[in-house]
């Protein structure tokens, strides 16, 4: 089926090239309170500066550790190609899996503003491979999210649900 993507409250795992993962948090308010999370997770203090010009980027890709180094960098040098590594991810809940952290940071930040569940969506296209989007698959299972939208072309997804194995 086609359903609307909304506008705030979202939470967007793109999945790149290679088995690149970027995410992206709908929600200025909930971009910043997500940043706050994993600056107390990982011990990487943000200045007021930094943490507004995080607000203003929609989707990122690079390990926690180089992220302030994205943050400095003006729009389009952020876009070209090669500066996003994508998002270290892995099949555990280790500070090494960190995709599993900028999501369970952003859901927990949008419970906590909105009180509400933040929705998921996975954005591939035919290209992307199997394994990578299981990965993802796995993330969110492991966080107990078992509900979330495929992203198969703009403007429209694909409603699906997975069962834990």
């Amino acid at each position: 089926t086609q359903v609307k993507i909304p506008d705030d409250k979202l939470g967007i795992i793109t999945v790149g090239d290679n088995g690149k993962y970027f995410f992206g948090i709908k929600g200025r308010d909930i971009r910043l309170r997500t940043l706050d999370l994993m600056s107390e997770k990982y011990g990487i203090p943000f200045t007021a500066e930094e943490r507004e010009r995080f607000t203003l980027i929609d989707e990122f890709g690079v390990p926690i550790g180089s992220l302030k180094s994205l943050i400095a960098l003006d729009m389009d040098k952020r876009a070209q190609p090669g500066v996003q590594k994508g998002i270290p991810a892995d099949s555990t809940k280790e500070l090494s899996n960190e995709l599993f952290h900028w999501v369970f940071s952003a859901r927990t930040a949008t419970a906590a503003l909105y009180n509400e569940q933040m929705r998921i969506s996975i954005k591939g296209d035919k290209r992307e491979k199997f394994p990578e989007i299981k990965t993802v698959i796995d993330i969110l299972q492991n966080q107990n999210l078992n509900k979330f939208s495929l992203i198969t072309s703009l403007g429209a997804s694909v409603q699906a649900t997975s069962e834990p194995e």
